[in-house]
C-alpha cells in the first residue's frame, strides 16, 4: 500500500494513479471506461480499491491535504477527493463546503452515486442542501439530489416518504441519468411505502421513460411480491400518468 505519512502533493496523485493502473488488468480496465461513461481520464482501479486509499488518507490525518489539492487529473482522483470528504470526521458544515467544490469537478454518474451514499447524514440542514440541488443546472448536482434524498432519507423519521418523493418529483430539467435516478427513487418508495406513495404518483405528468424505468425497477426487486408488481404497472396504466 502507498506511504501516505510524507507530503500530500501532484506525485503522490501520480503514485496513488500507478497503483490503481497496476492493480487492475486491461480488460478490466476498459470494462471500467464503458460502464462509467466519463470525459475524464480514466487509468483503472475498482471503487472497493479507492475506497480503501481514501481510509488511509483520513487514517493518515491527510484528508485536508489531500482535498485542498483539487486534482481532477483522472476520475480516480476525483472520485477518491469524493471518499475522503465522506470518510473524514469533521463538522456538517465542512462537509457541504467541501462536498461544493466536489460536485463541481464531477462529470459521470459514478462518482456521484458511490459519494453520496457514502456521506450519511440525515439532520434537516443536509436535507435542505439537497433539496437545492433539485433546483440546479447541472445535472450531476441534480442527481446528487436525487440520490441522496433516496438513500437518506426514505428511512428518515424527520420527513415521510411520501414528502420526500414529492421533492424529487418537483425535478424540472431532465436527462438519461436525471430520470434513471427519479425512476430508481420511486422504484424505492415503493418498496418501501408500497401503495401509499400512489396518492404522490396521481397527480404528477411524469415522461415516459421515467415510467418505464420506474416498473423495470419494481419488476427486478425482491423486495415486493409478484401482486405489488403487477398493481404498480396497473396503476400507471390506470391512471394514464406518462
Amino acid at each position: 500500500m502507498i506511504n501516505f505519512d510524507d507530503i500530500m502533493d501532484e506525485k503522490k496523485i501520480e503514485e496513488i494513479e500507478t497503483f490503481l493502473y497496476n492493480s487492475v488488468d486491461d480488460k478490466t480496465r476498459e470494462r471500467g471506461k464503458r460502464i462509467i461513461n466519463t470525459p475524464s481520464r480514466v487509468v483503472g482501479g475498482t471503487i472497493p480499491k479507492i475506497r480503501d486509499i481514501a481510509k488511509c488518507i483520513v487514517k493518515a490525518n491527510k484528508a485536508q491535504d489531500y482535498i485542498l489539492l483539487n486534482s481532477v487529473s483522472s476520475f480516480e482522483s476525483i472520485i477518491l477527493r469524493g471518499f475522503v470528504i465522506a470518510y473524514d470526521k469533521t463538522t456538517e458544515d465542512t462537509t457541504l463546503k467541501r462536498l461544493d467544490r466536489y460536485l463541481y469537478d464531477v462529470d459521470n454518474w459514478a462518482g456521484v452515486d458511490n459519494v453520496c451514499c457514502s456521506i450519511k447524514l440525515k439532520t434537516d440542514t443536509y436535507y435542505n442542501y439537497l433539496r437545492k440541488l433539485l433546483g440546479h443546472t447541472n445535472e450531476w448536482h441534480i442527481r446528487y439530489g436525487i440520490v441522496g434524498i433516496m438513500s437518506n432519507y426514505f428511512d428518515n423519521k424527520y420527513v415521510s416518504v411520501n414528502e420526500a418523493l414529492s421533492d424529487i418529483l418537483t425535478v424540472t430539467t431532465h436527462t438519461y441519468y436525471i430520470d434513471m435516478a427519479i425512476g430508481w427513487a420511486i422504484s424505492v418508495a415503493y418498496v418501501k411505502a408500497k401503495s401509499s406513495i400512489f396518492s404522490v404518483l396521481k397527480n404528477t405528468n411524469l415522461p415516459s421513460n421515467i415510467v418505464k424505468i420506474s416498473i423495470q425497477k419494481v419488476r427486478d426487486s425482491f423486495r415486493v411480491t409478484g401482486e405489488e408488481k403487477q398493481a404498480f404497472k396497473d396503476f400507471f396504466a390506470g391512471n394514464n400518468i406518462s
